[in-house]
């Protein structure tokens, strides 16, 4: 009876990490691939089970020929998402950490004169999560280096502009205006609010400027002294009549087409033409056309060191979890007795 237990236990674990393994490199190709519809949460907790199952496997599993060729089937199932040679060296490496993880947990068992698997575990937990962090990061390189390398870059959204971003992006152009409280504010009626809350503040003196301003901008020095003070007298009391807003707002549309880099016509959102400005200034600056059809391995390389060094500290600070969670199981099993634990006369050398 003990021996079925113990056959039916050894082929569940087998199963159960052939499974998550599959599970694990799926999640992480619908990430990289359906950014839209997934997220890395799903990944980390795919890793999350995987990991657990794959220590309670080394624990639990004797025949080490068993433990390599599962190690080896579990880790090159990453294959199935990954279509490019090169990825096996990555792999390779991956195996090799995780042989030498396996070899220390074994070891450490064999060493205790008490099982601790906590202690146990945390021999080679860390190689483990190497080996993982390794292959994660070859399955996302090789599979977005041949992306557009402005597909890569992350895009602010215009609903992200309502979450305060835009207050402070707005600031740098008129420090009065809250656009994050009506996201449906469009270009002209964010001109007519920024000019009406310039002149509160200046009693009348910016209005003067904008006049000067678009006066000088529109005739220059072409007109006599005499013509321009008339010229901008019409245009004061033009200001002052519904209909003078009209040039205020032509001027402002320009003024923010320049700035945005396409034409406006005043009834576009200013969230949407935010979002695009923070894009352009962007992908300006690592010197991406989102327009072109270009590609470069520097950003996918970048993006894979900080994917690989993200994988490991989220690994570093779940696996005391993990670890937890794996003597957990491994009580329950001794308590079902599934598992049984006994004990043997050792022979010890000791210093006299």
């Amino acid at each position: 009876m003990d021996a079925m237990k113990k056959q039916i236990l050894k082929y569940s674990l087998i199963f159960l990490t052939l499974l998550f393994s599959f599970f694990a490199w799926l999640s992480v190709d619908q990430a990289i691939n359906n950014p839209e519809s997934s997220n890395w949460l799903v990944p980390v907790i795919w890793f999350s089970l995987f990991f657990i199952i794959l220590a309670l496997s080394i624990v639990l599993i004797k025949e080490t020929y068993i433990l390599t060729g599962l190690l080896a089937v579990s880790f090159l199932s990453s294959f199935i998402f990954v279509f490019n040679g090169w990825h096996f060296l990555p792999v390779a490496l991956s195996l090799l950490l995780a042989y030498l993880a396996m070899a220390r947990i074994k070891n450490d068992l064999k060493l205790n004169v008490k099982i601790d698997l906590w202690k146990t575990i945390r021999r080679g937990r860390m190689l483990l999560i190497i080996s993982l962090a390794i292959i994660i990061t070859s399955q996302y390189y090789f599979s977005v280096k041949d992306f557009k390398a402005s597909a890569l870059i992350p895009q602010l959204k215009p609903g992200d502009i309502t979450n305060g971003l835009a207050s402070r992006i707005i600031s740098t152009i008129n420090p009065g205006i809250k656009i994050g409280e009506d996201e449906n504010m469009t270009v002209d009626q964010f001109i007519l609010q920024s000019q009406k809350m310039s002149d509160q503040k200046n009693a009348g003196i910016s209005a003067d400027r904008e006049i000067d301003k678009i006066v000088a901008e529109k005739f220059g020095d072409t007109v006599s002294p005499s013509r321009l003070d008339e010229i901008k007298k019409e245009y004061a009391e033009n200001m002052e009549e519904p209909d003078g807003r009209n040039m205020i707002l032509e001027e402002g549309r320009k003024q923010l087409s320049n700035i945005a880099g396409k034409n406006l016509s005043g009834e576009e959102k200013m969230s949407e033409i935010i979002s695009e400005m923070v894009n352009h200034k962007i992908t300006s600056f690592l010197g991406v056309n989102t327009g072109g059809s270009e590609k470069t391995l520097l950003i996918p390389a970048a993006l894979a060191i900080v994917i690989f060094l993200t994988v490991v500290s989220l690994g570093s600070f779940l696996s005391p979890l993990w670890t937890l969670l794996v003597a957990l199981i491994f009580t329950v099993l001794t308590k079902a007795k599934i598992v049984r634990i006994k004990k043997i006369p050792v022979e010890m050398e000791v210093i006299e």
